[in-house]
């Protein structure tokens, strides 16, 4: 064998041991910061970490720490009507959302939750008579619909937590 192919096997089992060891160092010492940026966050179980050495490094990169990013209530889409209605399909990409409502007529208002891709019935958000306006909290990320029935104008608007 040539000295130069051997030479250049060396070479290229250093770089591969090397890279190993370097991204066993990482699985380790990685998580120094573990940062978010766009308000997209990376998680463990997505393995989508994104590491800096230090908080200046990520700030430098247009970065926050993923613990001091605040959680707050985000606005998905709204509603507005007269009488019965069923909403267009809204997505939810969070873990919590709500349903805000204001009715000020003295009639029937209800609000029921559906699954959008299966066309399934999920919860009763309102039943009432008689003016309302109040707030009702729902778990699960998805595609869903509202149907609303009202009697007089009413306003509806989703907000997600994120």
């Amino acid at each position: 064998m040539k000295k130069t192919h051997f030479i250049l096997i060396i070479v290229i089992t250093t770089f591969i041991s090397g890279s190993v060891a370097f991204a066993a160092s990482l699985a380790v010492k990685c998580p120094v910061v573990i940062a978010t940026k766009s308000s997209k966050s990376y998680t463990l179980s997505k393995n989508k970490f994104v590491c800096f050495k230090s908080e200046a490094d990520a700030k430098k990169s247009g970065y926050k720490n993923e613990k001091t990013v605040k959680k707050t209530w985000k606005p998905v889409t709204s509603f507005s009507g007269s009488v019965d209605k069923t909403t267009d399909p809204f997505i939810i990409t969070g873990a919590q959302w709500r349903i805000k409502w204001d009715y000020p007529g003295d009639a029937h208002f209800a609000i029921v939750v559906y699954d959008a891709t299966k066309n399934e019935y999920k919860k009763l958000m309102v039943n009432t008579i008689g003016a309302t306006n109040d707030n009702s909290n729902y778990y699960g990320a998805g595609s869903y619909y509202l149907d609303i029935s009202a009697g007089s104008d009413w306003n509806a608007s989703i907000e997600e937590y994120k």
